[in-house]
């Protein structure tokens, strides 16, 4: 069984475990999912190195505590950008 670890932090260290472990073949890849340029390279690599991606979990999630009247611009687009547009991004390319 072939398996693709799309994860933030830690992923290469976990699929090694994972391979030394159970005996998958594991594949750790890394990409800042707020950013959909990292997220087509992200699904680029993945294609390339695996059959099928037969399993997505979208875990990235941030939050600024900044009391809203107080909040930038920048702080509202990143935590937008991180929270509902990187799992629509992931999710859309996924289906294709």
């Amino acid at each position: 069984m072939r398996q693709l670890l799309l994860r933030a932090r830690a992923a290469d260290a976990e699929a090694r475990s994972r391979n030394r472990n159970g005996g998958n073949k594991g594949v750790a890849l890394r990409a800042d999912v707020g950013d959909e340029s990292e997220v087509e390279q992200l699904f680029a690599t993945a294609t390339r190195r695996s059959a099928a991606i037969d399993l997505l979990v979208n875990n990235a999630g941030i939050e600024k505590q900044i009391a809203l009247v107080d909040m930038r611009l920048e702080d509202w687009d990143a935590v937008l950008r991180t929270n509902l547009t990187a799992p629509f991004s992931v999710c859309a390319r996924r289906r294709s």
